[in-house]
């Protein structure tokens, strides 16, 4: 009896482990898309709308399959508990990147109508915001991969310093709608 759980829990880890690095692979790729998105909307550039919406044809694809990997694993190895939590937090994990690489679509397409971008200040604050919001996602996907806890603390707390850039560009962004309807009164 003893011989079989250890086998299904060495079953679970290899399972895991090739679930966690496929979730990393997706979510670099749903970095990229980002990083991508942002240099669409800022240059404008139609090559770069084309390529995040072929690239996200691959992201909706590994997230179906992290998704029948776990469901595969709950029929055939039976977790529970620890493992069974595990296989949610993918499964949320994975939809909610899925969702980003949509928003990365949404910002391409959208830099279609826009036209030529002026306004480097606010193409400036959002390039910044991006930076932090990547570079939490990585963070979090590397605290997944490696357990740690208090790596997932920290960047919960760098969430208000991405709240707070968010407010400051609103505020920005208000300011300048304001003047710009001022301008078109006068």
């Amino acid at each position: 009896m003893d011989r079989n759980k250890t086998v299904e829990s060495y079953l679970f880890t290899s399972d895991k482990e090739r679930v966690v690095e496929r979730l990393t692979t997706m979510g670099q790729k749903v970095i990229s898309a980002l990083k991508d998105s942002m240099e669409a909307f800022i240059n404008c550039d139609d090559s770069i709308v084309n390529k995040i919406i072929e690239g996200d044809r691959e992201i909706n694809s590994m997230d179906e399959e992290i998704d029948l990997e776990c469901l595969r694993s709950i029929a055939m190895r039976q977790p529970v508990r620890d493992e069974l939590r595990f296989i949610f937090a993918i499964l949320k994990t994975t939809t909610d990147l899925e969702r980003i690489g949509d928003h990365a679509v949404n910002i391409a397409r959208q830099t279609r109508s826009l036209g030529k971008r002026v306004n480097t200040e606010v193409d400036s604050a959002l390039a910044d915001m991006l930076d932090v919001a990547a570079a939490m996602l990585r963070d979090a996907l590397f605290a997944l991969k490696t357990s740690d806890g208090s790596a997932s603390e920290e960047i919960c707390r760098r969430d208000e310093q991405l709240d707070s850039m968010y407010e400051s560009l609103t505020l920005k962004l208000i300011d300048l709608a304001a003047s710009h309807k001022t301008r078109i009164q006068t």
